[in-house]
């Protein structure tokens, strides 16, 4: 692709971003690198913090998204996620936060210390196919100091801190001024005749060597490169500041539609702020007689379901640039076609991660990814990889369209004119089971139990309908039975089961739920069965004993609490009843324990028969028992 080229496809991307803004993030749909796919993750500051418990820590923790060429991915998503301590995220409170990239791929978190000593925060980011990004996770760990505590040796030197191996102080980048190249003008993907050039101070205000300095294309999708050198491909260029303390790059201007270019460089101070200078340019459109856009092919793919997420579509997608005014090939009264007009391609998805390509050794020969150029029949065409979420429930009326492209072109006057490719993409194969509630559960022995619901999603988190899920009861303490133990999912990925009678006995009750679409051992719940109300209170030991005057009775006298399936009821008060004879009792009223047993221990004050009644409240009636003893006296 010429240069020009290149640089005509970058403006008409601002004209998507414009009409479609209530659609898409600020940085989506503009890739750099290799189609801006996510491949690594690095570190950047932040590690081995020390701070006053309960206080946010001083510096952020910094990681940056690159793809395979090292280019920096913006719009990614990184989950900062506490691992180890009591420590938070700033600003939510909670343990965990999600992040997304800057322009230059970079991202970060401030962590908020507990109480405990030793905190670990993880930053992890998968890439379009689910899998973990290379580098993910980037461990940080940082240390909660009590007040007046010194912070831990990381170093193993000895010390608490670093070993000073400097003889000067190192300069610190403080500020960034603008020396030259702002506000210019020039036609359409033209090199600006003067560079942009900046100045880095430290903060002596002396100029400073050695600064590292970062030129983005923030709009009018302008190529920046090296001074004296043509401009590439690049939006974004990092450069050291030279001995005079300035970092100089050249600036071909966009091909439009959106004529304001404007390049921000910036430089990150050592506390993690970033401060920026703006440079702008005025592009001029060129004369052309295009006229209009048609669109040719590649409409609706997949209305039928045939396609599923991250599929890329069989059909390229194809349009066509033409001069109304004019007759084309053959007598085409659609107009005659253009050549080499850029043509800006879109695509936006749920997941905000399709992507576009061009298409190799094919006709008609699409020149890139999101740009092309049309060839000498006026046609353009990339291919389109759908987004890895369908953003609605499993149901193919609702998913229909739920990806679209926008084709933009911008003409010599000023107006634009586009078209917009719909298609759709349906849920990949069911692959991962999860709880969709509590598994933990305590309920009354013999009754039922319902809602142990399941959510069943595809690799990239989408709901699976229809999907078929086994409900079986693997450990129970005593019987316990499931009248529908098959279930499917309905749109929502989500189905649950009715337990239409638990276990009979006390104890520990555990329901397993599996999919062979899914595999694993499934998710397990787990129901604690307590007993019954009572029902029955029963003679359990000491009755009929015989017993010396002023001799406690060997057994102490002893009821059994029972629910319906003979389960022993704690938590019954009993009282015990001294009603004949003479005797001491001890004690006179007790609770049931867990075995559902009570007891009383007795001795007998006089020779003679002795009766003693027990009495609880069954089913809200007073229930007694009666325990007969005898005293003997004393032998002479």
């Amino acid at each position: 692709m010429s240069r020009i080229a290149k640089k005509i496809f970058a403006a008409a991307a601002l004209i998507v971003l414009v009409l479609f803004a209530g659609t898409c993030e600020e940085d989506e749909g503009i890739p750099t690198g290799n189609l801006a796919r996510p491949d690594k993750i690095s570190y950047i500051s932040g590690n081995g913090q020390s701070g006053i418990q309960n206080n946010r820590l001083a510096q952020p923790f910094i990681v940056q998204v690159l793809d395979s060429d090292n280019n920096p991915v913006p719009s990614h998503k990184v989950s900062f996620e506490v691992t180890s301590g009591d420590g938070t995220i700033a600003g939510t409170g909670e343990k965990s936060q999600e992040a997304v990239t800057n322009s230059s791929g970079i991202t970060s978190a401030y962590m908020v210390l507990g109480t405990d000593s030793i905190n670990t925060v993880s930053a992890i980011s998968v890439g379009i196919t689910g899998t973990s990004l290379s580098g993910s996770p980037v461990v940080f760990n940082a240390f909660a100091l009590s007040s007046g505590e010194s912070p831990p040796d990381t170093n193993g030197n000895g010390g608490t801190t670093p070993p000073d191996t400097t003889t000067e102080e190192i300069p610190e980048a403080d500020s960034i001024y603008i020396v030259s190249g702002n506000n210019q003008t020039g036609e359409v993907n033209a090199i600006m005749p003067l560079p942009l050039v900046v100045a880095v101070l430290d903060k002596d205000g002396q100029l400073m060597a050695g600064a590292q300095i970062t030129f983005t294309v923030k709009q009018g999708f302008g190529r920046i490169g090296l001074e004296g050198s043509d401009p590439g491909n690049e939006g974004t260029l990092t450069l050291t500041s030279d001995q005079d303390g300035l970092a100089v790059v050249t600036l071909l201007l966009g091909p439009g539609p959106d004529l304001d270019n404007t390049v921000v460089a910036e430089v990150r101070r050592t506390d993690g702020t970033v401060v920026s200078v703006s440079f702008s340019a005025q592009a001029l459109p060129m004369p052309d007689t295009a006229n209009r856009l048609l669109l040719l092919s590649g409409q609706d793919q997949g209305y039928n379901g045939a396609y599923v997420v991250t599929a890329e579509l069989p059909l390229p997608l194809v349009v066509r640039v033409v001069d109304t005014t004019r007759t084309g090939v053959d007598g085409d009264i659609q107009g005659a076609p253009i050549s080499n007009f850029p043509v800006l391609f879109t695509a936006f998805s749920p997941s905000g991660d399709g992507s576009l390509n061009d298409i190799p050794d094919q006709e008609p020969a699409g020149t890139g990814r999101l740009e092309a150029l049309t060839d000498e029949d006026g046609l353009a065409a990339v291919r389109w990889t759908l987004g890895s979420e369908t953003g609605v429930p499993d149901s193919l009326d609702l998913l229909r369209n739920n990806n679209y492209l926008v084709a933009v072109v911008v003409f010599a006057d000023g107006s634009q004119d586009s078209v917009i490719f719909f298609a759709t993409g349906v849920p990949q194969a069911a692959a991962s089971i999860v709880a969709a509630g509590g598994t933990q559960f305590t309920k009354i022995a013999g009754t039922a139990i319902t809602g142990l619901g399941v959510l069943i999603t595809d690799r990239s988190g989408n709901y699976v309908k229809n999907v078929g899920v086994s409900y079986g009861i693997s450990v129970t303490p005593g019987g316990g039975r499931i009248d529908q133990p098959y279930q499917a999912t309905d749109i929502y990925g989500y189905t649950d089961v009715t337990i239409d009678q638990l276990a009979t006995k006390v104890g520990d009750m555990t329901i397993n739920a599996s999919s062979g679409a899914v595999g694993g051992s499934g998710i397990n719940f787990t129901i604690t069965i307590k007993p019954d109300a009572p029902v029955e209170m029963l003679l359990a030991d000491g009755d009929g004993q015989s017993s010396e005057e002023g001799s406690a009775f060997a057994a102490a006298l002893k009821v059994l609490i029972f629910d319906q399936y003979r389960n022993g009821v704690p938590d019954v008060l009993v009282s015990f009843q001294l009603t004949g004879g003479s005797a001491s009792l001890s004690p006179i009223i007790v609770m049931s324990d867990s075995d559902g047993a009570a007891e009383c221990t007795v001795t007998p004050l006089a020779a003679g028969n002795i009766t003693v009644t027990a009495t609880a409240t069954i089913s809200g009636v007073p229930t007694t028992k009666t325990f007969n003893l005898v005293a003997t006296a004393p032998a002479p």
